[in-house]
């Protein structure tokens, strides 16, 4: 996962949701999120759509500058509900730097 700046936008975040190995097909889900969290801080929960069609299991999000406001490690998940499935991906971790 692509490392970034404090307040960087335009940035597009991309997660893919596997059963560990294979893709995951979600094209028929009907929620899809990414959730971003940094220590100690509330997490934010940001509406994704699918990088393609939602059958190679990838979703993505692109940022704005209050996504990532402050330098730390933070957490991204993906949150799908797929008929009566609900569950989330593993946490995968994104550090953020400081500009000048």
């Amino acid at each position: 996962m692509t490392d970034l700046q404090v307040a960087d936008v335009g940035v597009v975040i991309e997660l893919e949701i596997t059963d560990g190995t294979d893709p995951i097909d979600v094209s028929a889900a009907t929620t899809i999120e990414i959730i971003i969290k940094r220590s100690g801080s509330a997490s934010i929960t940001k509406t994704a759509t699918f990088t393609t069609t939602g059958v190679d299991g990838k979703i993505r999000f692109t940022t704005v500058a209050t996504d990532f406001a402050q330098v730390g490690e933070y957490g991204v998940q993906a949150h799908i509900v797929l008929g009566a499935q609900d569950w989330r991906t593993t946490v995968a971790a994104l550090d953020v730097a400081e500009n000048l």
